[in-house]
């Protein structure tokens, strides 16, 4: 629902939902992280998909093992917000370390945003 000014107007209840899952996105458990992104990409509005792309790549910086599911969330962001990620597309280049399935998501992520 739009008001006059043609921004969107959130009923209450989907407004107080977002605002609490904002604080998890800066959780240092990498689970809970991905579930607020997955909320906010869900159920957020247009505007306020900016604020899930510093945590995602936070998620990127940390061990290797949470790399394919991060990258995941990334790849399912880029297909419909590439915008979002175009400044960042330096975070996606292949290292010597990374795994295979990796590898293959940071291929598929940088085809996107190129």
């Amino acid at each position: 629902e739009e008001d006059f000014g043609g921004a969107l107007k959130l009923d209450t209840d989907h407004r107080l939902l977002i605002q609490c899952v904002k604080p998890l996105l800066l959780s240092l458990n990498r689970a809970v992280v991905l579930a607020s992104v997955s909320l906010m990409f869900h159920v957020a509005p247009h505007a306020e998909l900016d604020q899930c792309v510093r945590p995602l790549l936070r998620l990127l910086n940390g061990r290797a093992e949470g790399h394919v599911m991060a990258l995941s969330a990334v790849h399912t962001f880029i297909l419909s917000r590439p915008a979002l990620f175009a400044a960042h597309i330096k975070e996606f280049f292949l290292n010597p370390d990374d795994s295979h399935a990796s590898r293959e998501l940071k291929i598929l992520i940088v085809a996107v945003l190129a």
